[in-house]
Order: C-alpha cells, then structure tokens, then sequence
C-alpha cells in the first residue's frame, strides 16, 4: 500500500475512534486538532486555506461548548438526558393454583414485563412471578392483573395499581416484592423494597380497584431522543370501532380486556347495539361479561334509559352461578327500580 495512503487511513481510523469514545467532545477534537489546527500550521499561508482552518475549527468550538452546556444542564437536572438502558425488577409471591399474573407499566417502551415463573413442589397451591422491565425511563406506576386462567370465569380476578415507583427502585442492585395476601378475608398486595438484598423502608399494602372500569396506571407520554436528549410527544389514540372493542373483549390479556370494557362503557348508549349483542351472546363468556361490566362502568343517567330487554338480561345474569357475573350484573342494577 501507499505509505501516504496507509497514513492517511491510519488516521481517519483513529479520527473515527476518538469520535466514537467521546461523542461530542471527540467531533470537537477531530476539527480542532486534526483539521483545524495543522491546515493552519501547514498550508495557513494561503487566505483560501485559512478560511478552510476557520471552518473546521468554529463547529468545533461549537461541539465543545454544547458538550458543556449538555454537562451543566446534567448537574442542575439529572432526570433531563438519559442513560443507557436500566433494569426494574422484582417477584410477585403468593398467586394462587389456577390463576394467572401480568405485571405492566405506564411506559410506552416497557409496556409490559418479562415473567417467568416459579413453581415450589412444597407449596403447589400457589406460584411465584419473577418480572423484569428494561427501559431507558422510569416508571411511576405499575398494574398488577391476577386473573383467572379459565375462560369461562373471572371469578377471583384482582387488579391493583402499586404506586409510587421511582428512580431509587431501579438498577441491578434494587428490587420490588409484591406478596398476594388475605387481610380478614380481604386481599392485599403488599410492596417491600429492597437493596443489596436488604429491606429498604416500611411495606405498602394496597387493595385492589373495586370496579372493573375503573382506571389504571395513566400511561405517560411517549419519549423519543434526540443526542441524549428526552423529548415527549402526545400518544394519539383513535376510538375503537365495534369490531375492535369486540376482539379485545376475546383477549387473553387481562389488560387488554379492560381497557376494552372502559372503551364500550364511554361510549355509553351509543354503542347500545353492540352492548345488546354482547350481552346476549349466551356461548362466549368473555363477550357476556364485557358487556355486563361495561354496562356497570356506566353514569346511572344512561343506565336509566336502557331497554327493557337489557335489564331483564341484567336481572337473569344476576343470579347466574359465575360470581364474577352475577356481582357485575348486580352492579349494573344499582340504582334501578327491580
């Protein structure tokens, strides 16, 4: 090879490495030090050439005074660049035989967690969760579902919203443990933080929502990065259409079906055609269901004006031997003449 070409390649590599090491401050370097400075020292006596040094050398200026500006706004706002991406993890304990958990966020780029679970030969009644989120944000909040495995019942299902999560729980070091308990016969999921496997701070218990529209975590805005830099951009989501709403009620994602069941019951007495579908489709429970709780999830001045029709299914539904159907159609009855 040409030892001129062979120098030449020699330093664009390095010139390449330094950029790559030290991201701006190694752009600032390359100009400055590799352009700027020897076309001055070596070819300056031309005005053309000065020019060309002046060029290299103001962008360069300019990448290190952003990189200070970058560092600054670092030490006075931590949370304002983000790193690499960081763990949330944690086991959820105590999920009976015969029912199923998801653990989900309010991210949009960790949605939902890695889980694997774990079966104890001694305590064959009940199953543990370990669950995993990688993401570059931190979550505030998290939704636990316990649902069900069965398709034909929801009798026993639990959601709760564990709340405050922050950036304390998050890294390598630190986990959550959510332990599914009875409180005089209520359930409870009580979070214990820990640290380098020692407890951190006193337990939380949290009781789970009461309805089945009733909201969960509020998911945050969507993120997007530009040179280190998070920026937040709103979420636009369209309204379900019929056809949508009725294949998500099938989900075997328990979030999904809720969110599903909150998106027929705002739709209210508009949607009174799909709700008399559903509700009378005696052959699939999920669809049964969806429609009784969404019909709970709504104002008692829409439930006013609903069908005789409706309301006589309501009151057959009310003494089905499904718990969890008969206490959703209950719901939907309150308020109303028998």
């Amino acid at each position: 090879m040409n030892p001129d070409l062979a120098a030449l390649t020699g330093a664009a590599a390095s010139a390449s490495d330094t950029i790559v090491r030290f991201g701006l401050p190694g752009v600032a370097l390359v100009l400055l030090l590799v352009v700027a400075l020897p076309v001055k020292v070596f070819l300056g006596a031309s005005p053309d050439w000065n020019r060309l040094a002046l060029a290299a050398a103001l962008p360069g200026l300019l990448f290190l005074i952003a990189d200070g500006a970058i560092l600054l706004a670092t030490l006075v706002r931590p949370g304002l660049f983000s790193s690499g991406p960081s763990i949330l993890a944690g086991q959820l304990s105590n999920v009976p035989s015969g029912f199923q958990a998801q653990i989900a966020s309010d991210l949009n780029d960790a949605a939902t967690a890695y889980a694997k679970t774990i079966y104890d030969p001694d305590h064959a009644e009940t199953k543990d969760y370990q669950f995993l989120f990688l993401t570059r944000n931190v979550p505030a909040c998290l939704n636990v579902a316990i649902s069900n495995a069965s398709k034909m019942s929801e009798d026993g299902d639990l959601f709760f919203r564990v709340k405050p999560i922050g950036a304390d729980d998050m890294g390598g070091a630190s986990s959550l443990r959510l332990t599914l308990a009875s409180d005089a016969g209520s359930p409870k999921l009580t979070l214990e933080r820990y640290r380098d496997d020692l407890r951190v701070g006193e337990a939380t218990a949290f009781d789970p929502l009461q309805t089945g529209t009733e909201p969960l975590c509020e998911a945050k805005p969507a993120t997007t990065e530009w040179f280190g830099i998070q920026t937040a951009f709103a979420d636009v989501q369209l309204p379900l259409t019929d056809e949508q709403i009725e294949a998500r009620l099938r989900s075997d994602d328990a979030f999904i079906r809720r969110d599903a069941r909150i998106a027929l019951a705002n739709k209210g007495l508009a949607a009174l055609a799909l709700l008399r579908k559903l509700i009378f489709d005696d052959a699939d429970y999920r669809l049964q269901i969806g429609a009784v709780v969404a019909i709970a999830g709504m104002p008692l001045a829409d439930r006013q004006k609903l069908p005789a029709d409706i309301l006589q299914k309501l009151r057959m539904l009310e003494t089905s031997s499904d718990r969890a159907m008969s206490q959703n159609a209950r719901a939907a009855l309150n308020g109303l003449p028998p």
